[in-house]
C-alpha cells in the first residue's frame, strides 16, 4: 500500500452483500421447507408426497433449464 492512501471499502462491502444475500435466501428456503413440512406436503425424508407438486416441480426446473 502507498504512503497516504486509504484502504479500499469496496471489499468488505461486496463481501457484506454476498452473505445478507445468502442469508436471505437461506431464510427463505427454511421458511417455505417448515411451511410445506406443516402442510403435510414433505415426507420424512424431505420428499413430495404430492405427484402434482412433483410435477409441478420437475417442469419449472426443466423451465429454469431452457432459460439464460
Amino acid at each position: 500500500m502507498a504512503a497516504g492512501s486509504k484502504p479500499s471499502i469496496m471489499s468488505p462491502l461486496f463481501a457484506l452483500g454476498y452473505i445478507m444475500v445468502w442469508a436471505g435466501f437461506s431464510v427463505a428456503a427454511t421458511l417455505l421447507q417448515w411451511s410445506l413440512d406443516l402442510l403435510g406436503i414433505l415426507s420424512d425424508a424431505i420428499a413430495s408426497r404430492s405427484a402434482a407438486v412433483a410435477g409441478l416441480i420437475l417442469v419449472a426446473a426443466g423451465l429454469y433449464e431452457w432459460t439464460r
